[in-house]
């Protein structure tokens, strides 16, 4: 078979399907993060990082739908339903990309003086992170929602599960995101400094792009009304407060309470 062939759409459409390659590209990349150093076009992190997002989320929301399933006293409320899952793909989706864009210009920036061109391979690379850490974000998302919704704080648990489970997908992020990213960012740029000074430069790197990716963040962010059903979550958020809390006067109907939350930050 001609292996400059150009694939057929079902083919294509097949590569953003979380099939056995998919599983195979993700523990690869996990094993080994380095970024390439040569020959970017032909390189399996530039051909495969967009499809392999594309294919996470397929991944997450199956999953997570499936926890919340098997482990009905983890989440509370029904969850599933407030989301939309589409705009929240589209919204981690902007944010990969955001990240990817200024992380690599700012890498890149200070490689100048060594090399003068735009690192893609950074932006890549920054993709394909974010596709190993989509489900835990999601998943972490889904847990900070369900504990605003019955106890008003994310920074408080539900129950033992839920603060376990918080604690571990917490400290999985730390270490997947120093081994994923961090550590390969500082092999790279250590091609081109020596060992301490390439150091600095990828904390400044990595520092400055959450510094400016925080000013950036509402221009590659959709509106948290697409992402959140504000109905749902206000419907819920009434039976939970009139089934546990007793605080909701009875002269306020549900109707009236779902209206008041809705306009809350209007």
């Amino acid at each position: 078979m001609d292996k400059n062939k150009k694939k057929s759409i079902p083919e294509t459409s097949f590569d953003g399907i979380p099939n056995s390659n998919f599983w195979k590209r993700l523990w690869l990349f996990i094993v080994s993060p380095n970024m390439p150093t040569d020959d970017l076009e032909n390189s399996n992190l530039k051909k495969y990082a967009l499809k392999n997002l594309i294919a996470s989320f397929f991944l997450t929301f199956g999953v997570v739908y499936f926890i919340e399933h098997l482990i009905p006293n983890l989440f509370k409320t029904n969850v599933s339903t407030i989301i939309n899952p589409v705009y929240l793909s589209i919204n981690i989706a902007l944010q990969a990309v955001a990240f990817g864009i200024i992380l690599s210009i700012a890498s890149s920036v200070i490689l100048l003086l060594k090399e003068r061109k735009i690192h893609k391979i950074i932006f890549f690379q920054v993709i394909q992170v974010y596709t190993v850490l989509n489900l835990i974000i999601t998943l972490l998302f889904w847990i900070s929602l369900n504990r605003i919704l019955n106890t008003g704080n994310i920074n408080i648990s539900i129950n033992n599960i839920d603060y376990w489970l918080g604690g571990v997908i917490g400290l999985l992020v730390f270490i997947l995101f120093f081994r994923l990213l961090f550590n390969p960012l500082w092999k790279y740029i250590k091609q081109y400094y020596s060992k301490y000074l390439a150091l600095v430069f990828t904390i400044l790197a990595l520092s400055s792009t959450f510094w400016v990716n925080g000013y950036v963040y509402p221009y590659f962010s959709l509106n948290s009304d697409l992402i959140i059903k504000k109905q749902k979550a206000c419907s819920q958020l009434y039976e939970i407060r009139n089934k546990k809390e007793r605080k909701i006067k009875p002269a306020i109907g549900k109707d009236c309470f779902i209206g008041k939350c809705i306009n809350l930050d209007s």
